[in-house]
């Protein structure tokens, strides 16, 4: 038994030079391919988040909300109704404006998330007023006026160049040359 494993032992130590004198093997190192020539190709997964740029009322009577949607109504006419009726002060005195808010991300001034509004706007035109929409976190209401819809764009090379270089590490999913053996 001690010879046996004695020669497997031996057997084990020298297959690796055997195997290098017999075929003729180098080790090369795999270099990922260029972060930018990748980017180059896979643009879409690069891309910023959609949104639109609205107005909105908070209150906290829905009633009151259902007569501001019923109602046919321009930029004009929601911001002054925002500037009477809204109980959210910090957009009250900008006429009900929100800014561009980004799809599934939260609303600012205290609205918090609202799913529900993204469902609303999808594929509607600038000048569309939602239904009356409650806020899940606080509990009240809130219509929403839509200005324009923001979609999404490519993100520059500059911008997204090391999360591209942490992909392609991580992943190793590139193409090599057809002349490499991998073991």
């Amino acid at each position: 038994q001690a010879f046996i494993d004695s020669y497997v032992d031996k057997m084990m130590r020298e297959s690796a030079n055997n195997i290098k004198e017999k075929f003729v093997l180098k080790l090369e190192k795999i270099e990922p391919p260029n972060a930018r020539a990748y980017y180059d190709s896979h643009k879409d997964n690069y891309k910023t988040t959609p949104g639109f740029e609205v107005y909105h009322i908070e209150s906290t009577d829905s009633l009151a909300l259902m007569k501001v949607v019923n109602q046919p109504l321009t930029l004009v006419d929601f911001k002054k109704l925002a500037s009477s009726m809204s109980m959210n002060e910090a957009t009250k005195v900008q006429g009900g404006f929100l800014g561009e808010v980004k799809v599934s991300h939260a609303l600012p001034f205290g609205i918090g998330m609202m799913p529900a509004l993204f469902d609303e706007f999808k594929g509607k035109q600038s000048g569309a007023v939602s239904s009356v929409i409650k806020a899940p976190n606080t509990g009240r209401y809130h219509v929403f006026y839509l200005n324009k819809e923001i979609p999404s764009e490519v993100k520059p090379f500059e911008r997204v160049e090391a999360q591209v270089k942490k992909e392609l590490a991580q992943s190793g999913d590139f193409v090599l040359d057809s002349s490499y053996v991998l073991a």
